[in-house]
């Protein structure tokens, strides 16, 4: 490991990462790299803050072809690509010079969470816990004071908390420690696996087109459509339970009536559903059970995750699962519903969710909730055409094996 530079770095957006995920999160303009830290292959430590240039010695190595470990290695491939390089002069790492120690750490089946693998594994190096503070501070916008306009975006800016900005600064220097560390103890990936590793960057990165306008109607039909269930479930239950998220008000407001539920999940419902039930309480479910069929999170966290040209990327997680296979993350596209038969024709069907009528969709179809459900898989558009829409890959350059998968996908 002596062509090694460990490396982390230190952001601040205003977009929420656990909603938008990495590649919306430095696609935004708001979004910049405070800090960087470099374990050069020497064992010197080289702290960057803006609007410094790239440090002589880290041009060097990343020109050279050394490798770059990183903790979710792709977060930073990402602030190279998107901040570092174009705003700062940063050379750009191929995705071949990454490596990824979390990906270790998921093939060991130990936590993916640098603190988390941290401990499991009992290192000298530990994750500073004042982190959490510092980049709460930093990394998140601050709230307007008394003056200040509220619609503005306000930062904690480092020339105004000198002491605690270096106490930043430090911390990002540990997490190269305890990375470094921590990829020295942990059995690197194989090059078979390492090469599947780039791969699922790869399509992560090409990401998947979605049909925005598409998603769009369809939340305002299920805000419609669950709306007028709520309404529906609040005079079902006398005005006890205002809405079908309140699950916990239901399940009270069942047992008050003589109906022993104790959770109202898919199988829960099914089963009080196929049992006597007042005809108050049997309605409540049926409200209940509609409500359930489709959630707004899938359209929710497509809007959210969508870049600029209409693709959600970064949905694949390598290691997902303890078989080494991958697990989904932000729209889970792994995980979409089978459907109800409620939509016969999607393609045909989508000129009426255009209308982003739940009202419509009664008509033309049946229950808006389950039409709905029907139609998430058609919010992705897959096709011959749509596979060469996305960005620029003169960065990345893998094995030919895994180029030639790539293309192929």
């Amino acid at each position: 490991m002596s062509d090694e530079m460990n490396t982390d770095v230190e952001t601040r957006s205003a977009v929420d990462l656990r909603k938008s995920g990495a590649a919306r999160y430095f696609e935004d303009e708001t979004t910049d790299v405070l800090l960087a830290a470099f374990q050069l292959p020497d064992g010197r430590e080289v702290l960057w803050d803006r609007p410094q240039d790239c440090p002589d010695d880290v041009a060097h190595h990343i020109r050279s072809g050394g490798l770059v470990p990183a903790f979710n290695a792709v977060f930073e491939w990402l602030a190279f690509k998107r901040v570092l390089h174009p705003r700062y002069g940063f050379p750009m790492p191929k995705i071949s010079q990454m490596r990824d120690t979390m990906a270790q750490a998921a093939a060991a089946s130990i936590p993916q969470s640098l603190d988390g693998a941290a401990q499991a594994m009992g290192l000298s190096n530990q994750k500073n816990k004042d982190g959490m503070r510092l980049i709460r501070k930093f990394s998140m916008p601050r709230k307007a004071r008394e003056g200040e306009k509220p619609w503005r975006l306000y930062w904690n800016e480092p020339h105004d908390h000198p002491e605690d900005f270096r106490k930043f600064g430090l911390y990002c220097i540990d997490d190269t420690r305890v990375e470094k560390e921590l990829r020295a103890t942990l059995v690197p990936l194989s090059d078979a696996e390492q090469e599947i590793w780039e791969l699922t960057a790869i399509v992560n990165d090409r990401g998947v087109l979605l049909d925005l306008p598409l998603v769009k109607a369809m939340l305002k039909i299920t805000d419609e459509a669950k709306a007028s269930l709520d309404a529906a479930l609040a005079r079902a239950t006398g005005w006890e339970v205002l809405a079908c998220s309140q699950v916990s008000q239901l399940t009270a407001w069942l047992q008050r009536n003589g109906v022993p539920a104790d959770k109202l999940n898919k199988n829960a419902i099914e089963d009080l559903l196929s049992s006597d039930l007042p005809d108050a309480a049997r309605r409540a479910g049926e409200i209940r059970k509609e409500a359930a069929k489709t959630s707004t999170a899938k359209l929710t966290a497509m809007v959210n995750c969508a870049s600029l040209d209409g693709r959600v990327r970064g949905l694949h997680l390598y290691h997902g699962a303890g078989t080494g296979r991958w697990s989904g993350r932000l729209v889970q596209t792994q995980n979409m519903p089978r459907g109800t038969g409620t939509v016969k024709d999607p393609e045909a069907a989508r000129a009426d969710f255009m209308r982003a009528s739940a009202d419509w969709i009664e008509i033309t179809h049946g229950s808006p909730m389950s039409a709905v459900s029907d139609m998430l898989r058609s919010c992705k558009i897959s096709s011959h055409r749509s596979r060469y829409l996305a960005a620029d890959y003169s960065s990345i350059d893998v094995s030919v094996t895994a180029r030639k998968a790539g293309e192929e996908w």
